[in-house]
């Protein structure tokens, strides 16, 4: 029953606080959550900034290990 609609939970609030049935809408509830957590515009323009800011420090020959290290920081 409860594989036909995820987004509602098909037990009652009473029930599911203390008998965990419904794990068709933990699951979505959970889906949704990563999907909020991990879509943050901020996060993701601020790890592609890092990104770009290390590639290049990354790829450049010229430089050794301890160089990249310090760049790195």
């Amino acid at each position: 029953m409860s594989i036909i609609r995820v987004d509602v939970n098909s037990m009652s609030e009473w029930i599911t606080n203390i008998w965990k049935a419904d794990s068709f809408h933990s699951s979505y509830k959970a889906t949704v959550m990563i999907q909020h957590t991990h879509n943050n515009p901020v996060l993701i323009t601020f790890f592609e900034l890092m990104f770009l800011v290390t590639q290049s420090v990354n790829s450049n020959p010229d430089l050794d290990d301890e160089d990249r290290v310090k760049l790195n920081r």
